[in-house]
This record gives structure tokens, C-alpha cells and sequence, in this order.
């Protein structure tokens, strides 16, 4: 399993407006992790839909460093399937200052409408936006 390089590759377009973005994701049903989660009906891992947000705000902000400390919260609410469209929002602010700097991401996972997941992502790292 490896969902950081895996997001990375089903990472269509995406765009970019203030302290926002979104995205569309598309994982291919060949990717090893679907074969044993589950194998008659394959589900998208908790763990992508994190690792999608994660994504999206690293390309969002490419000056920055990010480096993951914190899920402070997560929700599904419904499955995900392989090769379907994924739209992925996420906003950002920035909270303190110097080495205690820390980036806030919020963000949600939809699938045709549907809410399947919704996520804060806490990164500490260098030159991080406002920090």
C-alpha cells in the first residue's frame, strides 16, 4: 500500500484559489491495495482519501514543505470506488509563528455528489504560508 505516491499518480486536474483548492483524483482499480480491500467489491482505503488532501494542498503549495503531524479529526460517510471521479476540496490557514508554525487543512472527498469523507490535516514544515 502506498497511498502518498498512489494519489500523487491519480491526481488529474486541480486548481488553485486563495487559500483553497480542489481537485479531481481517479485511482485505478489495478492498484494492489483494491485486492485485499475488499476483493468482490473493491472500497477506496481511509487512508487515500487523507493521502488525496494531503496531496492537493503539497501541489497547492509548492514552496512549502509539508510534513503531516496531525489528523485531528476524520469522517467517512460513504464508500469510494476505484475509477470514479473524486473531487477533493481543501482550505487552508496558518497557525502560529516561527518554529511554532503550524499549516490547517481542512478538507473533503465527494464522489458524485456525495460526501465520502471529510478530514483536518494538521503540517509543520518549512516556509509554510504566513509562517
Amino acid at each position: 500500500m502506498q497511498p502518498t505516491r498512489d494519489a500523487a499518480t491519480a491526481l488529474g486536474a486541480w486548481t488553485t484559489q486563495g487559500a483553497s483548492a480542489q481537485g479531481r483524483f481517479r485511482f485505478a482499480a489495478a492498484l494492489p491495495v483494491f485486492l485485499g480491500h475488499f476483493p468482490s467489491q473493491p472500497l477506496l482505503p481511509g487512508v487515500y482519501h487523507l493521502a488525496a488532501m494531503a496531496h492537493l494542498a503539497g501541489v497547492a503549495l509548492p514552496d512549502a514543505r509539508l510534513v503531516l503531524i496531525l489528523v485531528d479529526r476524520a469522517k467517512w460517510s460513504a464508500p469510494a470506488y476505484p475509477e470514479r471521479d473524486l473531487d477533493v476540496q481543501v482550505s487552508w490557514k496558518s497557525e502560529g509563528q516561527g518554529g511554532h508554525a503550524r499549516l490547517v487543512v481542512d478538507g473533503t472527498v465527494t464522489m458524485e455528489g456525495m460526501l465520502c469523507a471529510s478530514a483536518r490535516l494538521v503540517f509543520g514544515g518549512e516556509r509554510l504560508p504566513g509562517g
